[in-house]
């Protein structure tokens, strides 16, 4: 079963059904719990037909007092184990990937090159896209190092 559950700070904002979609879209999830959503009932209803769902149950909003502080973002849990073998390195991004002229290259094309597949996979499928690029990235590194050393070597 997939849970989505996400504080979504009202639903008036323009972006937040658009976002609801996408996530429900790419996640499939079972339930979805929305807090704070500051919406009635009827929002509520229209919302579940819009996405599909059988049933929904809501808690009319009072006023806006009382809500919780949290960081508003989506939480996606699975509760079918996943079982992964674990490899010789953890993928480790490098801040200094971002100097890289070619890195929003290789974010697009690695994230959409797998979009068809369950977010884990994804994931994992994306982080082996980086670890060879970042090894290729480390030896133009290593070379251009070599170079300026023996550049300032014969000076």
């Amino acid at each position: 079963m997939i849970l989505l559950g996400w504080n979504c700070m009202g639903l008036g904002h323009p972006a937040a059904i658009p976002t609801l979609c996408e996530l429900v879209r790419a996640c499939r999830p079972d339930v979805i719990f929305l807090s704070e959503m500051l919406s009635h009932n009827n929002k509520i209803e229209e919302i579940r037909c819009r996405l599909g769902y059988e049933c929904a149950f809501a808690v009319n909003s009072v006023d806006r007092s009382g809500a919780p502080i949290s960081d508003h973002n989506p939480i996606l849990v699975d509760t079918i184990p996943v079982f992964i073998v674990a490899k010789a390195k953890r993928f480790q991004f490098e801040n200094k990937w971002l100097d890289e002229p070619d890195l929003n290259t290789v974010v697009t094309r690695s994230w959409t090159g797998f979009k068809d597949c369950e977010l884990l996979h994804r994931l994992h499928a994306t982080a082996d896209v980086f670890q060879t690029w970042g090894k290729h990235i480390a030896t133009a590194w290593k070379k251009n190092k070599k170079d300026l050393e023996d550049e300032i070597g014969s000076l």
